[in-house]
């Protein structure tokens, strides 16, 4: 039988869990656009966002495993989803799909009060989107989070803006 107090934390910590709403959204391509914020919101704070970029061949439902960060209270999550065939793929970071990932920012800007930058995550395909993103539209980025991409812009994938010196950049691929 659980104590008192135990029952007191395990009540916390579903509670904790408990908080974040799932909301999905389209964006301009008529695509789905996973959001996930703590509930309630407070009209008064100032939430980061956090983007989870899922890998080829995915979508955006969990964000590419980041939703639960809306439990914390002072983030919004969204998982875009991002087309994966055709000439110019996702991956590189540019074109309609930087266009895309610009326009869902300033559209929940009208929904919600959000800082001016936001932070990307992203793992294989998505890692090759948020790192390459960041190289060519800095201003928009806080913070970048890549896992094995398999190919980076130093690689000749993409151009590296000097202004992207600026972000800090977490990588990491393979056991290197």
């Amino acid at each position: 039988m659980a104590s008192p107090l135990e029952i007191i934390v395990l009540s916390a910590v579903f509670c904790a869990h408990a908080f974040a709403a799932e909301t999905v959204i389209k964006d301009k391509q008529g695509m789905d656009c996973h959001v996930y914020t703590p509930d309630p919101i407070d009209p008064a704070k100032t939430y980061q966002l956090v983007v989870g970029v899922h890998g080829a061949g995915g979508k955006g439902n969990g964000a590419a495993g980041m939703k639960s960060w809306a439990n914390r209270g002072d983030v919004i999550v969204i998982g875009p989803s991002f087309e994966t065939k055709g000439e110019r793929p996702y991956q590189n970071g540019d074109g309609i799909h930087a266009e895309k990932l610009i326009d869902l920012f300033e559209t929940l800007k009208k929904t919600y009060k959000l800082y001016d930058q936001m932070f990307l995550y992203g793992f294989s395909g998505g890692s090759q989107f948020t790192h390459r993103f960041t190289m060519l539209n800095s201003k928009w980025v806080c913070g970048v989070s890549a896992h094995s991409g398999g190919s980076w812009a130093t690689d000749g994938y993409g151009e590296i803006k000097a202004e992207a010196k600026k972000i800090t950049f977490a990588i990491s691929c393979g056991e290197k």
